[in-house]
């Protein structure tokens, strides 16, 4: 990845940001099991949880599926203290803290939360690129969207960065999908999946790659 060449676009939870770790401890203080990682074989996280539980916990009682999705939005997706509390993910974090080129973040959290999003992101060092983007020698460097749409989002920055490809790291594998097919229109786009256990789905002919693995991608295009 070449800084001059290259704008780099990431996701934050699961990817920047280690919320996992958050649902796995709030999943231990209410009910008293840990979810292993493996046990979330898909990106629609409650319903693999819900049924590690039930198998678990057999003989005790346990909401049903759609109060569970609910109690896990209200204590967790929709609570700010959520995101305030969660850590990154180190290598990742790092290299792009030291990414001297244009860097945008994308994510789908509620606005409701945009207030912590932003607190975090200053926390861990990219104070000066927040709240709107900074410009060094008159070129744009980091924007914060939030957006259920990243296509959309990914169209503008692909016709705003005429030349440059467009890296867009993302977890969620229906995402990565979508902007595959996305780059029938917007060539310049190159989306790079998170390793993780929900990684595979069918239809999606993309090698996931670990964190640290695109951390050192990263981190070789800054230091040619």
């Amino acid at each position: 990845m070449n800084p001059d060449k290259t704008v780099i676009v990431s996701d934050l939870d699961g990817v920047l940001v280690d919320t996992y770790i958050e649902l796995q401890w709030f999943v231990w203080d209410k009910y008293g099991e840990w979810i292993p990682a493996a046990a979330l074989d898909r990106y629609v996280l409650c319903e693999p949880i819900h049924e590690h539980l039930e198998n678990a916990i057999a003989g005790r009682r346990l909401p049903s599926l759609k109060e569970f999705t609910a109690e896990i939005g209200k204590a967790c997706w929709d609570n700010p203290d959520y995101y305030r509390r969660a850590r990154p993910n180190p290598a990742y974090w790092q290299a792009l803290r030291n990414w001297p080129g244009d860097l945008y973040f994308l994510t789908a959290r509620p606005k409701c939360v945009k207030a912590a999003t932003i607190e975090w992101l200053t926390r861990y060092g990219f104070t000066d690129r927040l709240p709107r983007s900074v410009r060094h020698d008159d070129k744009e460097y980091v924007h914060l969207y939030f957006a259920k749409n990243k296509r959309a989002v990914l169209e503008v920055l692909h016709n705003r960065h005429s030349g440059c490809e467009i890296v867009m790291i993302d977890d969620r594998p229906e995402t990565i999908k979508d902007l595959v097919d996305l780059r029938k229109t917007c060539k310049r786009l190159r989306p790079i999946l998170v390793e993780y256990p929900w990684s595979r789905i069918e239809g999606l002919d993309v090698e996931p790659v670990s964190l640290d693995r695109i951390a050192d991608s990263i981190n070789k295009g800054r230091k040619k």
